[in-house]
């Protein structure tokens, strides 16, 4: 499920079946971008309440966190699969897989600089 609190105080839902959203940013045109874990896809959210998908390939089927990185694109991670992501905001996906004996993958992303966020419980 994925929502938002209006200014008055009213809660709004999108409810993302089987998707399990993780991670969610801000995204270079004002959208916000979030992985659906379960739904093997990255979602984006406009703050009118539009929603689209983008399916990733079987070797990004489990994206996790997501960022916004300097070259405008968004990247995310899927640590299951030790690849790494990349989408641009008209949907064209890159896949970077990491050096074998990376079975953990990567657990994090972060911009440069950005704010650490905490682990999830």
């Amino acid at each position: 499920m994925v929502g938002r609190i209006t200014p008055r105080g009213h809660i709004p839902e999108y409810p993302r079946a089987g998707s399990s959203p993780h991670g969610i940013t801000t995204g270079p045109d004002s959208a916000l971008w979030f992985c659906e874990f379960g739904g093997g896809r990255i979602g984006r959210i406009t703050t009118s309440g539009h929603v689209t998908h983008f399916a990733l390939a079987a070797a990004l089927g489990r994206p996790r966190f997501i960022v916004t990185g300097r070259d405008g694109a968004l990247w995310f991670n899927d640590r299951i699969d030790a690849t790494i992501g990349r989408i641009t905001v008209t949907g064209a996906v890159s896949v970077f897989t990491l050096p074998k004996g990376s079975a953990a993958g990567p657990h994090r992303l972060r911009p440069r600089g950005g704010a650490r966020t905490p682990p999830p419980a």
